[in-house]
């Protein structure tokens, strides 16, 4: 579906409608969700918030496909580059950024175009999830190896710690200091939202990661890795997330090329299977098949 270029009347209209509105679009790793929002942006008054776990971060670009800087002058995104590699970022941190920016935009007439496949980041943000205020063991929790973390998650929450990452360090520690999110009521929207899911299934879904994967290799990934690695150290926990890891397998001469390309993949698919699972829990998503499909509904919600 290509859209065509609004006359201003036109466009005052959509704009007078767009105030106060809500779209988001989500799915899995590599479905074409930023084409779509893309494409949307540019054509009606939006603005993107990012709602994806890796993009805060400054200097990851390649790795998580994030959108361009020229993709960025064309279009107004928040939620990148929002903090370096290593510095703490928490979910809670994230709901009360991607509020103010709602606001702001709102202010703007524009509509709020949510985009990402961090599913803990868009319910926490559209269901209003409630956080701890204050922290729980903080006092030693530092101190504590992967496998204690582990061990004190599954004392203290035992029904969320399959939730997560457990091999996160990160999300082991801030599940134990601030414990879980209120994540019970899934049946309430915070926002009058459209939510729109883009899943082309399987095999699609395949042929969609590997070429991303090839693309991003083409793009410097490897030498961005290279950067990444030099200015924050192996130790950094962002380093070793699905892509990443296998580059810095490779950089250490532990892989060579081929299986370096071949574990992105894995680890690629392993992702969006997790995160095909945790959206498919929320009976709000309007799914389709592909970006055009989207991109229909997503216009008839705008233009409503």
């Amino acid at each position: 579906m290509s859209l065509q270029k609004k006359s201003p009347v036109q466009l005052r209209s959509v704009v007078s409608s767009a105030n106060g509105k809500i779209l988001a679009i989500v799915g899995p790793t590599a479905v074409g969700k930023t084409g779509v929002a893309l494409e949307l942006a540019e054509k009606y008054p939006v603005e993107i918030i990012c709602a994806d776990s890796r993009t805060i971060y400054k200097g990851m670009d390649i790795g998580t496909a994030k959108p361009t800087a020229e993709e960025r002058t064309r279009v107004p995104h928040h939620g990148l580059d929002l903090i370096l590699p290593g510095e703490k970022y928490s979910v809670a941190d994230f709901v009360n950024y991607a509020e103010e920016k709602i606001q702001e935009i709102w202010l703007r007439d524009r509509a709020v175009l949510i985009v990402g496949g961090s599913g803990m980041y868009v319910d926490a943000l559209l269901f209003g999830y409630k956080f701890r205020d204050e922290p729980l063991d903080s006092e030693y929790v530092d101190d504590l190896s992967q496998d204690e973390l582990l061990e004190r998650a599954r004392q203290l929450y035992p029904d969320h710690v399959d939730t997560i990452d457990v091999k996160n360090t990160r999300r082991l520690r801030q599940l134990v200091t601030k414990g879980p999110a209120d994540t019970s009521d899934r049946r309430h929207l915070k926002y009058d939202v459209k939510i729109i899911g883009i899943d082309p299934g399987s095999e699609n879904l395949q042929i969609r990661i590997e070429n991303r994967t090839d693309a991003m290799l083409k793009q410097g990934f490897v030498q961005e890795c290279k950067t990444l690695l030099g200015q924050y150290g192996n130790d950094c926990p962002a380093l070793h997330t699905t892509g990443y890891a296998a580059v810095m397998r490779y950089i250490a001469h532990e892989i060579d090329e081929t299986t370096m390309r071949a574990q992105m993949i894995t680890d690629t698919k392993r992702l969006a299977k997790k995160q095909r699972t945790w959206f498919k829990r929320n009976s709000f998503i309007e799914w389709t098949i592909n970006g055009e499909e989207a991109l229909k509904i997503a216009v008839s919600y705008l233009r409503a």
